[in-house]
């Protein structure tokens, strides 16, 4: 009873609490002395014994020894920065040897790893920041071309392919923001300066084309050509200057010759749709170029893919590898021949290029049907073309591939959120890019 009336005295003695319980800290002014005495007033104020409202205790020594220890680690806590905590880390962290990296898939194929960002992603070292409407994306990128055409620098297939892809992310973008075609009225210097840029590099962009990274051997110890990073970004920004669907842009691309007066554009990237039969990243851009031409109303952008002759061209440049002297037809021809030879296979075991040749089958058989005066010239030219008449009939290899595409399975048909021809642009829009595709690939062999 004694020591309980001498804790009430010494409560009463003490200064008056707030309602509620909690005492209030008057203001100090933050000074040199008042932070000398900071240490102490905590450690008076951790022995106050007072407790909730209406009860108090005197605790013993180990309780106050337990209160003190966790007050003191609670005030380091408080006065620690992210510095501290790393710098911390730092010091009792051990020293690790990094990993031996060694190459994957991507790196074979030459679009780059997937493991350092090399495969066109848009990182701080290669891109300037986005706010930045001042910066030039055309000259670093044109620059590095010609040092790899000429031979200055060995070629560099993610190094160029990241500086193309910072470009066609913004070419794309702009593409993305247009409600409706711009128009036949439409001119180029209506454009924003980086694509009139552009398309003044075409000349040298459609060289990057002839720049083929090293063949490589797949896992079956099969010798197949490489598409390179750089190839596929320049490809892509082809395919979306054409998507703006402006007559002077795809009279200047119908006009961009890979080797003056043997090899056009377009032509190019059609012969490597059917020689890159396993890049699907290429393969989906290629087929977007090719198909985007189809429709154009420029002639000249679309007529040379109905002679033949552009698959050789395209060999002799490095743009692909050799290919057959039967190979070397139009591309009505080549398509019939290699959507023909994979109908008499089971699905599975077919190129990865089947698909991408149906898509442009499919676009071509539309036009055919297409009366307007841009594209007479391609509708006398399949109607004409026997080979291509057998293959299109009804109960043809197209329809056939088609059946098989579009055809229920077992039960219910499945519901996909994209399809084959979206990707590829076929369905309407872009769908999804090259470099979109590439990163979802990487990402597939990264959690392997």
């Amino acid at each position: 009873e004694e020591a309980a009336t001498t804790t009430r005295q010494a409560g009463e003695a003490e200064e008056p609490v707030a309602p509620g319980g909690t005492e209030e800290t008057p203001a100090v002014e933050d000074t040199a002395a008042n932070d000398a005495e900071a240490s102490p007033a905590t450690a008076d104020a951790s022995e106050d014994p007072s407790g909730a409202e209406g009860a108090a205790a005197v605790p013993d020594d180990e309780s106050t020894d337990e209160v003190d220890e966790l007050l003191a680690v609670g005030e380091n806590l408080a006065g620690m920065t992210l510095a501290d905590v790393e710098s911390e880390a730092d010091v009792h962290e051990d020293p690790q040897k990094a990993p031996v990296k060694t190459p994957d898939v991507f790196d074979r194929m030459g679009y780059g790893s997937s493991e350092d960002g090399d495969g066109g992603e848009r990182t701080a070292a290669d891109v300037e920041s986005d706010d930045d409407d001042d910066r030039d994306l055309v000259a670093p990128l044109v620059a590095a071309i010609r040092r790899a055409d000429s031979g200055e620098e060995p070629l560099s297939p993610s190094s160029i392919g990241a500086k193309a892809w910072a470009l066609s992310y913004e070419i794309s973008g702009f593409v993305g923001t247009l409600d409706a075609p711009p128009g036949v009225d439409a001119t180029i210097d209506k454009l924003p300066v980086f694509i009139r840029n552009a398309v003044d590099a075409l000349p040298t962009l459609a060289r990057a084309l002839a720049l083929a990274p090293e063949p490589v051997n797949t896992q079956r110890k099969i010798l197949v050509p490489a598409a390179g990073a750089h190839r596929v970004a320049v490809v892509e920004i082809i395919a979306s200057l054409l998507e703006i669907g402006i007559a002077g842009v795809d009279a200047a691309v119908a006009a961009t010759e890979v080797v003056p007066g043997k090899l056009a554009l377009v032509p190019a990237v059609a012969a490597m749709l059917f020689t890159h039969a396993q890049g699907s990243p290429l393969l989906c851009v290629a087929t977007r170029v090719v198909c985007t031409a189809l429709q154009s109303p420029t002639e000249a952008l679309w007529a040379p893919l109905l002679a033949g002759g552009w698959a050789a061209a395209a060999a002799a440049a490095g743009v692909t590898p050799a290919v057959e002297p039967a190979d070397d037809g139009n591309l009505q021809t080549r398509v019939a021949r290699a959507a023909g030879a994979a109908v008499e296979l089971k699905p599975g075991s077919r190129k990865c290029n089947v698909g991408f040749v149906l898509i442009t089958a499919t676009t071509m058989r539309d036009l055919e049907g297409d009366e307007d005066p841009p594209h007479l010239a391609l509708r006398e030219a399949l109607e004409n073309d026997a080979g291509w008449q057998a293959f299109a009939a009804e109960g043809g290899a197209l329809e056939r591939l088609d059946l098989e595409r579009s055809g229920g399975l077992c039960g219910p048909k499945p519901s996909r959120g994209i399809s084959l021809m979206d990707m590829a642009g076929g369905g309407g829009g872009v769908g999804m890019t090259s470099q979109e595709l590439l990163q979802v690939l990487q990402s597939l062999s990264a959690q392997r």
